[in-house]
């Protein structure tokens, strides 16, 4: 309003043909005329400076996101019309997520500008200004727009259907009596037109429903993406003082929370080439209330939470219990009420200083994706691929039929990857079939590890007893003594040779009265232990079987019961 009435004044003084001042040729109304022009325009120009200087200037692109597991930080850069000297501007809207002691303001490369002080200001909005919300917003509205229109017709329908069934046919006047023709069209009329409106009504009233269950799901998206998001946001203030004129840029980094990221894995396995297909995956959650269109992405294993110094020791303190040592329900009540005071207590963020384009820095770890990522605010779970590679593996087969009669599978391998991998998730996946989850750990690179990868149904075993008997010694030898026959088979349906690692046990005693047995073992185990464990290593063809046998006896004095058997 004061720019324009600013401009009317000045187009007006420009049009308007007024003689050189002269008091004595000057009128009152020409005098008066000067006077209100001057102070319009003393009072106007400065204002309307001020009112141009505290326009926002909005926030510039997102260059980068670096995500840890609990926040973010953010790399914006504004361009900015620079003057000569000082001026104050203003740069927003910004989320309310937005840390602000971890805001850092720098002019880029650029010598030429200084920034002298700068403060945050939170301001209180009446709408969302997220752009995905408003989006979202105006989706619902179409959407409840619609399902209104609906209802509407469903209401008309009915009305129309109550009038339909309410047809008497009677006249007005009684004297004439309707013959046979009129009442035939009556019938005519509410079997046909009533037929026609009861299908619309179902047609409408399934809509309605099918409306209702969009309008629904679009609902939940908006409450999900107003998690985390208030309708008020923040707007940074700063005092520049620049030595010419240009047109430039800052550069403004600030950290945000309401985002993490944790690492998950997917492992395709094939036991035809003997190989494991690697997958290593950021899952990242986002709801800052900003979207990160087309930015460069980090994801770094540093935990600013945490601090940045160790915890120190304290004095570990022996002494004999005061006289008047308090009961053991006094102790755990106070115990319960310093872990109260504890969990009260206001929980400070460490300094923390960023390090940028590495993947080492000291004890964290720092993966650049190699493609621009989008993110809209709200997004959960989103998949962001960090590296793929396949790798050479050992497969083993491996089965304990006392435990559970299954053959499992388990892959050794290496990580021949420049990338930390971090302890989390892995679904896995045996010749195309999903198997089952299982854990990595923390694995350096060029460490050895290995993963389970679930049961193989392609290989069968079974163990069975046999025979078990009992019987006493002789008359000289007061023995008792207990027999066992174990029958195991493998058999393998594949289509390609595997060895299975198969383990038993036998009876370990430690009584010199109690003495096990071995009566026969065939084949003889591949490895035996002091435990008494039995190894195996049992080669399988395709479609071959083989069987495994055991067959031991337990002895032991009369007359005393041994457990465990």
């Amino acid at each position: 309003m004061q720019k324009l009435l600013l401009n009317r004044i000045i187009a007006f003084t420009l049009t308007t043909k007024i003689k050189p001042i002269n008091k004595s040729k000057m009128s009152y109304s020409n005098h008066l005329l000067y006077r209100v022009i001057f102070f319009l325009l003393v009072l106007c120009v400065p204002n309307l400076e001020a009112a141009q200087q505290a326009q926002p200037i909005k926030a510039g692109k997102i260059q980068k996101v670096r995500l840890y597991t609990d926040r973010a930080e953010i790399f914006r850069q504004t361009s900015l019309q620079f003057s000569p000297g000082s001026s104050d501007v203003v740069i927003g809207p910004f989320p309310n997520t937005m840390i602000t002691d971890s805001v850092r303001i720098s002019p880029g490369t650029d010598s030429s500008i200084q920034i002298g002080h700068f403060s945050i200001q939170r301001t209180y909005q009446t709408r969302f200004l997220d752009d995905s919300i408003q989006k979202q917003e105006a989706r619902v509205d179409r959407f409840r727009l619609k399902l209104n229109s609906i209802k509407d017709e469903l209401l008309n329908l009915k009305h129309q259907l109550d009038y339909i069934d309410n047809l008497s046919g009677e006249k007005e006047h009684a004297n004439v009596l309707p013959g046979p023709e009129y009442w035939d069209s009556i019938l005519e009329f509410k079997a046909t037109r009533g037929k026609i409106k009861r299908d619309r009504h179902r047609e409408i009233l399934v809509e309605s429903q099918i409306a209702a269950k969009e309008l629904k799901v679009e609902e939940k998206k908006l409450a999900d993406m107003k998690v985390g998001t208030k309708k008020e946001t923040q707007y940074i203030h700063i005092h520049l003082r620049s030595t010419r004129s240009f047109a430039g840029h800052l550069d403004i980094s600030y950290q945000t929370r309401n985002t993490s990221w944790r690492p998950a894995y997917l492992l395709r396995t094939n036991t035809v080439q003997r190989s494991v297909a690697f997958e290593y995956i950021g899952q990242i959650n986002q709801q800052t209330g900003e979207d990160w269109e087309d930015v460069a992405l980090e994801l770094t294993t540093s935990q600013p939470s945490r601090g940045t110094t160790p915890p120190k020791l304290r004095p570990w303190v022996i002494d004999y219990p005061p006289k008047n040592f308090p009961a053991s329900g006094e102790i755990h009540s106070f115990e319960e009420k310093s872990r109260s005071l504890k969990l009260r207590a206001p929980q400070q963020d460490s300094a923390v200083a960023m390090s940028a384009s590495v993947i080492q820095s000291g004890a964290s770890f720092t993966y650049q994706i190699p493609d621009k990522q989008t993110i809209a605010t709200g997004t959960k779970n989103y998949r962001s691929l960090i590296f793929s590679d396949q790798f050479d593996a050992d497969l083993i087969y491996t089965s304990i039929p006392k435990k559970v009669q299954s053959v499992f599978l388990k892959a050794k391998t290496k990580n021949a990857s420049p990338y930390q991998l971090l302890p989390g998730s892995i679904k896995n996946f045996v010749d195309g079939s999903f198997v089952g989850k299982s854990w990595i750990k923390n694995t350096a690179p060029g460490q050895k590890m290995e993963m389970g990868l679930g049961l193989d149904e392609s290989v069968k075993v079974k163990r069975k007893l046999i025979k078990k008997e009992g019987g006493e010694g002789g008359i000289f030898n007061q023995t008792a003594k207990q027999r066992y026959i174990f029958e195991v088979s493998l058999e393998n349906f594949k289509d390609v040779s595997v060895q299975v690692e198969l383990k038993d046990q036998l009876p370990l005693s430690y009584q010199e009265e109690i003495k096990v047995q071995i009566n026969q073992i065939k084949p003889e185990p591949n490895h035996t232990d002091k435990q008494n464990f039995l190894t195996w290593k049992v080669d399988l063809a395709p479609r071959e079987k083989k069987t495994i046998t055991l067959d031991f006896q337990v002895e032991y004095p009369e007359g005393k019961t041994v457990r465990g058997l």
